[in-house]
């Protein structure tokens, strides 16, 4: 691109230069012979570089018009691409989550391959009951990103199924399974638009009610209200005009104003200090009742949380910690035990 840059500006500025001596040379040869009256030189003459002149500021926009061409044409590319999952002619859809979700002695490679060697996820075998808190832990690289993949349906298992109440994912509308799924990031991205337009990203055509409604429950609303703009304050670039633990709880708020039935959290609380995480830790703790709360983490304050533990190694599940769902209090010895020796392997 650079180098393109500089042939557009040297080229067009070395063409003039070059018609310009073309040109002068001409009229000089024409005067001196009598046929043009030195006023018609001069006058060329100016007329000449005051076009080349225009010339010249044209070709300064020609780098941003080839970026921009490029930047179009990545997006209609990108506009053009074919799902590489589509649902199947006669998929079901699926009904609010009521029991369970399972893995059945699921493998997955990306690239479709079952080679043990190259496989992410080795015979998981696994159950999340409706309701339950579950966090995923182990290494980076163990497989945690790519069960909860699995579960929103933005892959299909090289082996094995996924199942949601029996259904086998492959088999339902991934629309109806991304309707009640929220979705919180290690780094969520805002855009350079209003907070409320930032939170209705989760569900499009919301109110201005629901919007201060899942504001309410991500504990943000008070915030909000207090900034001169209120819901109209634009968020900046990437939500740069807030801190770390607001950008969160934005994102919270765009993951509940679904209601979703499935709340998964992926490192959702690692980049922040330890303050604001408790702190959205226990609003966290809050919005997952009466939701299947599933979070990938390796902080041990996230697996406080957790009703079940599982802890993943090279793409297996090597230990799991069991809590009665809805267990008031803090944890026994022994799960505390459990879930120190679950934190250890990490």
């Amino acid at each position: 691109m650079n180098f393109l840059t500089a042939m557009s500006e040297r080229s067009v500025s070395t063409a003039v230069l070059l018609l310009h001596v073309l040109v002068f040379g001409i009229g000089a040869w024409l005067t001196f012979g009598g046929r043009m009256s030195i006023g018609v030189l001069v006058t060329f003459e100016n007329v000449f570089w005051e076009l080349s002149y225009n010339i010249g500021s044209i070709s300064h926009f020609l780098p941003e018009m080839m970026e921009a061409a490029g930047a179009i044409r990545h997006i209609d590319d990108l506009l053009g691409e074919e799902p590489a999952i589509r649902d199947k002619p006669d998929s079901i859809a699926l009904p609010r989550l009521r029991h369970e979700i399972r893995f059945d002695d699921v493998w997955f490679r990306y690239g479709g391959s079952s080679a043990e060697g190259t496989c992410q996820l080795k015979n998981v075998t696994l159950r999340v009951p409706y309701g339950a808190k579950v966090g995923l832990t182990g290494l980076s690289g163990s497989g945690k990103s790519t069960i909860l993949s699995l579960i929103l349906g933005l892959h299909d298992p090289t082996h094995g199924s996924v199942r949601m109440d029996g259904h086998d994912v492959r088999d339902i509308r991934r629309e109806s399974l991304f309707a009640q799924t929220g979705v919180v990031f290690q780094e969520s991205f805002l855009f350079n638009t209003t907070i409320r337009e930032n939170i209705r990203l989760g569900k499009a055509g919301a109110t201005d009610a629901e919007v201060e409604a899942a504001a309410r429950a991500a504990e943000i609303h008070d915030f909000v209200r207090g900034l001169p703009q209120g819901y109209d304050t634009v968020t900046g670039e990437r939500g740069g005009l807030l801190s770390g633990g607001q950008r969160q709880r934005i994102a919270i708020a765009r993951a509940i104003i679904r209601d979703p039935a499935i709340l998964i959290l992926d490192e959702a609380t690692s980049a922040l200090d330890a303050e604001t995480e408790s702190a959205i830790l226990a609003t966290l703790n809050r919005l997952a009742a009466g939701r299947t709360t599933i979070f990938a983490t390796h902080r041990l304050a996230a697996m406080e949380q957790a009703n079940v533990l599982f802890t993943l190694t090279a793409g297996r599940v090597t230990n799991t910690v069991l809590r009665r769902i809805g267990s008031p209090g803090p944890w026994s010895r022994r799960e505390r035990t459990m879930r120190h020796r679950a934190a250890a392997a990490v």
